[in-house]
């Protein structure tokens, strides 16, 4: 009996070690997991975000113009006459010749319906230097560079870049610039970012950017979250690139 007692005392001894260090090492193991799942998620979503940036660039130097933003759950671009039936909707992935895409993505071109003709439609249209010159161009759009309420009545593209400040009240998406935010950059011509939220990082860069169309805003503390953008010089130096500016200014 005695001999049984110790049998049982050793299995329990046993039983209790091999419990205590599974409770060590099972969590060290899901930890490690869930790390190992996050930065293959972090990998795919930043080789997507190239993906998209490249073909941007690559619709740019092809065609000469911005893509168009498609219609909800379509693949094509909404681009009549030479101008964007919508300025903010799906990215065009079929007209942008991508596929496999991990998420969903949506796109926010630039309006310049502010400007009047001929710049209303120039960021879209090819035969833009018929009616006006680069330089007619940049001065609508790189001038004002501020981000005060004063942009309301300028024709600036309705995109504006802000730093994300959680301390700061967030402008009203009506409303061009940054409010409160501070400025990053005033001449974005797209923006793409996802249409669903990431569950692996902060969703607080996502919800701060939904439903907007006049201003963007992103993080240094999660920069992988960031929505990807244009800017507009880099759109002239992909024209210059792609031979799409006229070297002589329209009479």
């Amino acid at each position: 009996m005695t001999r049984i007692k110790s049998q049982h005392g050793s299995l329990l001894l046993e039983m209790a070690l091999i419990l205590g260090i599974l409770a060590v090492v099972v969590p060290s193991l899901l930890s490690l997991s869930r790390s190992q799942n996050a930065a293959t998620a972090e990998s795919l979503h930043q080789r997507e975000k190239q993906r998209i940036e490249q073909a941007l660039e690559g619709f740019v130097l092809s065609r000469g113009r911005l893509p168009c933003p498609a219609q909800d759950g379509e693949t094509q671009e909404q681009f009549v006459d030479d101008r964007c039936e919508l300025q903010s909707g799906d990215l065009p992935y079929g007209s942008l010749s991508l596929d496999s895409l991990q998420q969903q993505w949506t796109m926010t071109v630039a309006d310049l319906a502010a400007a009047g003709v001929p710049a209303q439609h120039a960021l879209h249209n090819t035969k833009r230097w018929q009616l006006l010159s680069l330089q007619q161009l940049s001065e609508i759009v790189l001038s004002p560079t501020t981000s005060t309420s004063g942009m309301n009545g300028s024709a600036l593209p309705a995109l504006s870049i802000c730093n994300f400040n959680p301390n700061q009240a967030l402008p009203d998406g009506t409303e061009r610039g940054c409010g409160l935010q501070s400025l990053h950059s005033p001449t974005a011509v797209v923006v793409v970012q996802p249409k669903l939220p990431r569950t692996d990082t902060s969703t607080s860069i996502f919800e701060s950017n939904q439903a907007r169309s006049q201003q963007f805003f992103i993080t240094r503390d999660y920069s992988s979250d960031n929505p990807m953008w244009m800017s507009y010089e880099r759109l002239v130096h992909l024209w210059m690139e792609g031979g799409w500016i006229a070297q002589t200014p329209p009479s």
